[in-house]
């Protein structure tokens, strides 16, 4: 049965429409209503909610996410008002700050200010160890805060004396904003609860003025912009800590009150249509995942002609949903293994004859086509070598020890592998000297059971985990590789494999693999389409990782947009 190769290449067309319809969207010219109007497309046709919440944040604070209206009190206005109140909270003794440089340019109707100038407070919460209680008022650190909303469970407690002796400005109560300044810092949420707790000292508490709009500072204090202040006012290594200093002085923009109060309302509505965007899509992902696993499943595992055309149609019919991602390419690829190690590939021709004679074996796991004979690789190959079982001495240059993270399913990743002298490389191929065609095979560790051919016109050895597998005449090396990486011989790998932290197949269970092997002529045929087809993944592959790649993109040009 021959694989239709057009349901593959049809895949890789995907994502170019993908990225005219994006084009299509967004346009040379930047336009927000635009853009905000075309969430769904956006999310389905090159994926990343993640980026559009940072994105929907950062028009917000920029003002192009809100109309600015002239009936609307200035935030000139505001932040006299504002000042008013915070003299009449703290007293006369506030300090006085040095002027600021606006960092980009924001609607004429607002202002810049130190977030200091916002607060009635911004202090943080007891500097001494709290005494332990059984019983009492919560204690909240970090970990309660990390999910970005208050977690009560699981967590200390504090005598009620001890809480009733901490300063007010220390206490968080409902309406507060808190923000973590140690650690993990960066996270801010509004305190919406009555109950009484109180918080680490890894915790800043903002209180608020009358004239503060809570809601609107505490989406300011996600955006990107300001977390990047407290990335640049960070001190420490092992705990990163935002020094409440450092804190009151971000500068951060402030729109007229009225406009704050539009910003929320349009921002948090956004954010509701990202989320169940992001609901959705976690969902429609799940549910793709479980049809393509059974979708290849069903496909490579086949009995017969007809069960193999049955599956391979329902592929076809719903190539979209089964090859959505690029993860996926890896499923197909196996998927094509499979597929060649069972007969599906490619048909058999009268004029093929049978399997080499010397290949024959006691068991058959599964029926195979008329021709082909199972045979254990002991009696295929005509040289099974093991590595010298210590590290290579490796050096800056000189000829390739290949390591298991140097080998992929069919290929030798020569690129980056690491070097030997001429003495170390004649005592590793000591053994047997690799030539073109011979298999190097994984056999220990996390990249367990790659084989990959030695190519031609290269001098390679074994490094350490490393096996050399040299298939007799006439025997077509290529498919001895292909069908060394199918799932069905993997089974049996990790079937036998022994040890925990680095799992390793002995030497005499490698021997004793079954491999389904067909006459050489179709062994050939095989293997032209299999490396044909994994050309197509690749290019696949490649294809949709810059779709992919195009959310982030995308974000940073509607940044530079709006930067310009």
């Amino acid at each position: 049965m021959s694989l239709q190769v057009s349901a593959v290449e049809k895949a890789g067309s995907k994502t170019s429409k993908a990225e005219a319809r994006v084009d299509a969207i967004v346009g040379e010219a930047f336009d927000v209503q635009k853009f905000v109007e075309n969430f769904e497309v956006l999310v389905a046709e090159v994926g990343g909610t993640r980026h559009l919440k940072g994105l929907v944040l950062e028009l917000a604070i920029r003002g192009r996410m809100s109309t600015q209206r002239g009936a609307d009190e200035s935030a000139a206005v505001l932040l006299a008002r504002l000042r008013s109140e915070r003299l009449a909270a703290r007293g006369s003794n506030s300090k006085a700050t040095a002027p600021l440089e606006p960092p980009f340019s924001v609607p004429p109707s607002w202002a810049w200010a130190r977030l200091d100038h916002l607060w009635r407070s911004i202090t943080d919460g007891d500097h001494q160890p709290p005494p332990k209680s059984e019983r009492g008022i919560p204690f909240l650190t970090i970990g309660n805060l990390s999910r970005r909303k208050l977690d009560f469970t699981s967590t200390r407690y504090v005598p009620d004396t001890y809480f009733d002796s901490l300063d007010e400005l220390r206490v968080p109560r409902q309406g507060d904003l808190l923000y973590t300044v140690v650690g993990s810092y960066g996270i801010p949420l509004v305190v919406d609860t009555e109950q009484p707790f109180c918080v680490q000292r890894h915790v800043a508490i903002l209180k608020p003025l009358p004239s503060t709009d809570v809601a609107f500072l505490r989406r300011l204090m996600e955006s990107d912009f300001v977390y990047q202040q407290a990335q640049g006012a960070a001190t420490g290594i092992a705990q990163p800590t935002v020094g409440l200093g450092m804190l009151r002085n971000f500068v951060v923009p402030v729109p007229p009150l009225e406009e704050q109060k539009r910003i929320v309302a349009r921002v948090d509505q956004l954010m509701a249509r990202i989320d169940d965007l992001e609901a959705r899509q976690t969902k429609k992902r799940e549910v793709s995942a479980r049809f393509t696993k059974a979708s290849l499943e069903t496909l490579t595992t086949a009995e017969g002609p007809e069960e193999f055309d049955a599956a391979w149609k329902r592929v076809v019919e719903n190539w979209d949903t089964i090859l959505d991602e690029a993860e996926k390419a890896t499923d197909l690829r196996k998927a094509v293994i499979e597929m060649a190690v069972r007969g599906h590939l490619v048909p058999g021709r009268p004029d093929d004859g049978q399997a080499p004679g010397f290949v024959a074996a006691d068991e058959a796991p599964y029926l195979l086509p008329r021709g082909w004979r199972w045979g254990r690789l002991e009696t295929l190959a005509s040289h099974i070598v093991d590595c010298l079982h210590a590290t290579p001495r490796y050096t800056s240059s000189g000829l390739p020890a290949i390591r298991t993270a140097d080998v992929v399913p069919g290929r030798m990743l020569l690129d980056q592998a690491r070097t030997i002298d001429e003495d170390q490389f004649r005592e590793r191929i000591q053994r047997l000297e690799p030539k073109c065609g011979d298999i190097f095979y994984s056999r220990e560790g996390e990249r367990l059971g790659i084989a990959a051919c030695v190519p031609a016109g290269v001098r390679v050895c074994l490094s350490q985990r490393m096996m050399q597998i040299r298939p007799k005449e006439p025997l077509f090396s290529p498919y001895i590789m292909w069908a060394m990486n199918s799932r069905f011989v993997y089974s049996q790998a990790v079937h036998d494999t022994g040890g925990s932290t680095s799992p390793h197949i002995n030497m005499k269970d490698i021997r004793r693999f079954l491999l389904p092997v067909p006459p050489v002529a179709q062994q050939k045929r095989i293997v032209a389409k299999v490396e044909h087809l994994m050309k197509l993944c690749d290019d696949l592959e490649a294809k949709m990782r810059r779709a992919e790649d195009r959310a982030s993109r995308l974000v940073e040009a509607v940044v530079r947009e709006m930067v310009a």
